[in-house]
């Protein structure tokens, strides 16, 4: 009696500076993985020192990986964190995304308890700058599709790989709903604002002008490296980045009882960054009539300032509420209004180009599969 075939894991994964953001989706059923971006080269004996101590650890506090022909293991996440890993901030994500991509599946083989060899269909954001080189990333994934995570060996067969710029999530999404309410087809411009960069994306009719896009803009980065020079810190320094984002007056650091005063730290930090902003995209948006959208976790932190520009400038804006509702019923979060305060759609806008990303992968794996069929 045959088996019935394994289901096929089909996973997106957004290679973010400041957190790797994985939407995923098994057996009919859809979900999300977080992870910190460090990665760590440590030794065996470190890695288990470590597991002896935390052995109730989950898969995702835990995640390190070996790679075949290697000595070193690479801790990734959370684990890289105890090892002071490199976020790899001024890295090309190809080099240290590979860890990344398979410290995710070997989480996900655990939680999801899977068989050692799995079928999967996967999708990576990756910049602009970086997109020319993805057949590296491609070929450096299927090179190691044997591989050990968590002492577990695992055999990936990769039925699909897709790659896909930053911010092209947003695009396909903003399409849809073109054609959805029946609205005049315009280019569109997505500015994907991240931790690392600024990245302006640039798609006329159904065409992404690769030639015209660019990813050298102002990180959010910049307005952490500013704080943290006025209040005589490390940029790096536990709770910054959170407190700078959420514009948060106070913060408690190591050595001090009392909470620290941040609070004109904080604006001088989030002051010079957006003139960096306004000074790149004055430069460098394009001419024309087209929807201007705005996504990544940068946008949610300065979100008043993004209206008043888009306002300012005369550009309408193209609207992804319904997007990002559905983005928040997935993550099952309340998002609701507090006076004074926006609605708090930061995780919702970082993950909106991986969910949107699945949804296309899982679209051309439909149509792959029926191609099969019909041979």
């Amino acid at each position: 009696m045959s088996q019935e075939p394994q289901p096929t894991l089909q996973l997106f994964v957004d290679l973010g500076s400041s957190i790797t953001k994985i939407v995923y989706t098994y057996q009919s059923k859809m979900s999300l993985l977080l992870m910190p971006p460090e990665t760590a080269n440590v030794t065996l004996i470190r890695v288990k020192e470590f597991m002896d101590i935390n052995f109730a650890s989950s898969p995702v506090d835990g995640a390190w990986i070996k790679l075949e022909g290697e000595d070193a293991v690479v801790a990734v996440g959370r684990l890289a964190e105890n090892f002071n890993g490199n976020s790899a901030l001024k890295q090309r994500k190809i080099q240290p995304g590979l860890y990344r991509i398979l410290g995710a599946l070997g989480v996900l083989k655990a939680v999801l308890n899977l068989p050692n060899e799995f079928t999967c269909d996967l999708g990576i954001a990756l910049p602009v700058a970086e997109y020319r080189d993805r057949q590296d990333l491609v070929d450096s994934i299927k090179a190691n599709a044997q591989f050990i995570c968590r002492d577990d060996s695992l055999s990936v067969n990769y039925q699909t790989i897709q790659i896909l710029p930053e911010g092209m999530g947003l695009i396909l999404e903003r399409r849809a709903e073109v054609r959805r309410l029946g609205l005049p087809r315009k280019s569109t411009v997505a500015l994907m604002c991240g931790h690392r960069n600024l990245s302006i994306l640039v798609f006329e009719g159904d065409s992404l002008k690769q030639g015209h896009c660019r990813s050298d803009g102002p990180g959010f980065v910049h307005a952490i490296e500013i704080a943290a020079k006025q209040l005589g810190v490390e940029p790096d320094i536990a709770g910054l980045v959170e407190a700078v984002a959420a514009n948060h007056s106070t913060l408690r650091v190591q050595g001090q009882l009392k909470p620290l005063d941040i609070s004109q730290a904080v604006q001088e930090g989030r002051l010079g960054y957006w003139k960096m902003v306004e000074a790149y995209l004055k430069s460098n948006l394009p001419g024309g009539d087209y929807d201007l959208i705005c996504g990544g976790g940068a946008s949610w932190a300065m979100l008043e300032e993004f209206s008043a520009l888009l306002s300012q400038s005369g550009f309408e804006g193209a609207g992804m509420d319904e997007l990002y509702q559905r983005i928040d019923k997935l993550l099952h979060s309340d998002l609701k209004h507090e006076k004074g305060k926006p609605i708090n759609l930061l995780l919702p806008m970082q993950m909106a180009d991986a969910y949107v990303g699945l949804y296309n992968l899982i679209a051309l794996s439909n149509k792959r599969q029926a191609s099969l069929v019909g041979v």
